[in-house]
């Protein structure tokens, strides 16, 4: 007697499937089952919940008869059933199974190798939900799988991809036959084109391989330094010595290196998308392990530094004269002559090489008294107009006072008795001072001529420097060419702050809505930069009306390879729990996009979070609805 699928539930249903007196699987309740799934609006998400609970079923036959209706669903049901059997709710059922910790002591070992058959074959061939992967993964890091099951194929709905073979180049239909065409040709320019072409898509595969090793290299190098350094921070307790923790801090800078690698790689993957969540993660391991080392190590290593510097600063300056090895430069730097550090000279520079002070205070170097020079009449600022002539003085001896030529050696003593130290740097020439002749030659102009300006010997002989004022009449300076956009777009040196930023009157889009969690991108009305033209600034806002605290919230964004985009800090990484009378801030991020060659802009996206201390969530997309880019700075 048939049976009315239409009159049973997707519970009797399953019952009837999963009975423990049926003698063999009964496939007509299991296919009406996915019927039901495939027809019930809520069917994905309902059917989950009745196979998790009966997968956990403590009678052995009742649950593998269970997980045969799930792999029936697999097959049949569809994308919206991957999309459910991909969440981490379902999932957390499946590992309770296999995990000692709950019901894997009481699972029979026929259930937990099919349930490990079951994922395996998901994280293979159904590639698009990452969360299985995940799931597997960890089940692998915990020790609870130790070896990868047998594949098989039948398992799923679709069998993963084959991977590309390398001797068959031509995968291209349309150059495959144009190939051919070519080579059945006699015409010796068709074989010379063939030849290119051929030649052209061996430089294609060559540069899509070595792409590939240059990303795998790289992508090795993040999880070896990755691991390192979380296996050190794990060991790490406050007597670790100090060259471990310099040892921890030079991979520290190694991650932050790969960092910008990390970023372009995930730009230019914008075709393998199981290669650009390997990027992304690799990312996120990069984030959380250098989050730890500056919590851990780093304000105890800089602590630890400082006090040696502060130690070495201290010790008095005559300890460093009393020890004949101790390098005179650590504590004092003379990068000239002409600097004092002295801390009596350093208020008036000038008064050390002050001329009358030295003639005042330096002693005879001989027992004859060396006649005083002339003092020198004190010239006013204003010009002369007097028309008497300044009568000519007579010339003093030709043999120069023995003061002025020891001026340089008295000047080097005093600077060395200043610092209390011996200089090994050479000492400026002396300077000579200007004899009475010099001045009785300058030029008076008489009375009935204008005042002009009396030229004094040059104040460079006199050790010191004049400062012109800019005169009016000058050539006005040149001004600064205004920076061009870089060929690359690169935003390095872009950064726009959230308080500077305009909003446009342009329609907010609406990026994720999901969990109770809402993002929204609101447009700035001007460029990052003036001169940047090519630069749209968007404020990501986040906003949670879970009653629960949302904690760990990562953004990451990334543009095709004609484009860039940079996210600065966010305001956060948590989200309150929901208050209908005092609602918190939103969770804010600023965006800059550069898109040089003005081509339709959608940008790919990451998001991460956790809703409680064993639900992370993990969700990606592409964001579309930008402005038009001749609207850019004008919205």
């Amino acid at each position: 007697m048939a049976v009315n699928m239409d009159e049973e539930t997707m519970e009797t249903l399953l019952n009837k499937a999963t009975s423990s007196l049926n003698r063999e699987e009964d496939w007509e309740y299991i296919m009406g089952f996915c019927d039901k799934v495939n027809n019930d609006i809520e069917g994905p998400q309902n059917s989950t919940r009745l196979l998790a609970h009966k997968i956990q079923s403590p009678q052995e036959k009742e649950a593998l008869q269970a997980l045969s209706v799930l792999e029936a669903c697999v097959k049949n049901c569809g994308e919206l059933f991957h999309k459910e059997l991909g969440k981490y709710r379902f999932l957390n059922e499946l590992i309770k199974v296999v995990s000692p910790k709950y019901l894997g002591t009481k699972t029979s070992e026929q259930v937990q190798k099919r349930v490990i058959s079951l994922l395996y074959a998901w994280s293979v061939g159904l590639t698009d939900q990452i969360k299985i992967r995940d799931a597997y993964q960890m089940l692998k890091k915990q020790g609870i799988i130790t070896d990868d099951p047998e594949f098989d194929v039948s398992l799923i709905s679709n069998p993963p991809p084959p991977r590309d073979d390398r001797d068959n180049l031509f995968q291209d239909e349309d150059k495959k036959k144009q190939l051919e065409r070519l080579l059945r040709s006699t015409r010796p320019e068709d074989l010379q084109a063939a030849n290119r072409l051929i030649k052209n898509v061996v430089q294609e595969d060559e540069a899509k391989m070595d792409k590939l090793r240059r990303r795998n290299k790289t992508l090795e190098e993040v999880n070896n330094n990755v691991r390192v350094l979380n296996e050190m921070l794990a060991q790490f307790k406050p007597e670790t010595p100090v060259t471990n923790m310099q040892t921890m801090k030079e991979i520290y800078d190694g991650c932050q290196k790969l960092r910008p690698t990390l970023f372009r790689l995930a730009s230019d993957t914008d075709d393998d998308e199981t290669a650009l969540m390997d990027i992304l993660r690799a990312n996120d391991d990069v984030s959380r392990v250098m989050q730890s080392f500056e919590k851990l190590v780093q304000p105890r290593l800089t602590s630890m530094t400082d006090r040696k510097g502060d130690g070495a600063a201290s010790e008095p300056a005559e300890s460093s004269e009393q020890k004949p090895g101790v390098d005179e430069n650590l504590l004092l730097s003379f990068p000239s002559t002409n600097t004092v550090t002295n801390s009596a000279a350093t208020n008036d520079v000038n008064s050390l090489f002050s001329l009358d002070d030295l003639m005042a205070n330096i002693p005879s170097s001989t027992n004859t008294t060396q006649p005083a020079p002339p003092t020198l009449p004190v010239m006013s600022s204003m010009p002369v107009t007097s028309s008497a002539p300044i009568p000519k003085l007579p010339s003093p001896p030709q043999q120069k006072p023995q003061l002025f030529s020891d001026l340089g050696e008295v000047s080097r003593n005093m600077m060395e008795q200043s610092l209390g130290r011996k200089l090994e740097e050479s000492f400026p020439a002396p300077v000579t001072k200007p004899t009475l002749n010099d001045l009785s030659n300058i030029n008076i102009p008489p009375k009935s001529q204008p005042p002009q300006s009396v030229e004094l010997p040059s104040l460079g002989n006199l050790g010191m420097t004049l400062i012109e004022p800019t005169q009016q009449n000058d050539t006005p300076p040149v001004a600064e060419p205004v920076p061009s956009i870089p060929a690359d777009g690169s935003l390095a040196d872009v950064f726009v702050a959230l308080e500077n930023i305009r909003p446009s009157t342009f329609t907010p889009v609406t990026v994720y809505d999901n969990n109770s969690i809402r993002i929204l991108m609101h447009f700035a009305k001007d460029h990052a930069i003036p001169s940047r033209t090519d630069t749209l600034v968007a404020v990501v806002s986040m906003l949670s009306t879970r009653t629960n605290p949302v904690q760990n919230i990562l953004f990451q964004a990334a543009a095709p390879k004609i484009m860039k985009v940079k996210l600065q800090p966010p305001s956060s990484t948590e989200l309150p729990a929901f208050n209908p009378i005092f609602s918190a801030p939103p969770l804010t991020q600023v965006m800059v996009v550069a898109n040089p060659s003005k081509k339709e802009v959608k940008i790919r996206y990451k998001l991460d979070y956790k809703i409680d201390d064993q639900t992370a969530i993990s969700d990606s997309g592409i964001i579309t609805g930008f402005p038009p880019c001749e609207q850019w700075g004008k919205l």
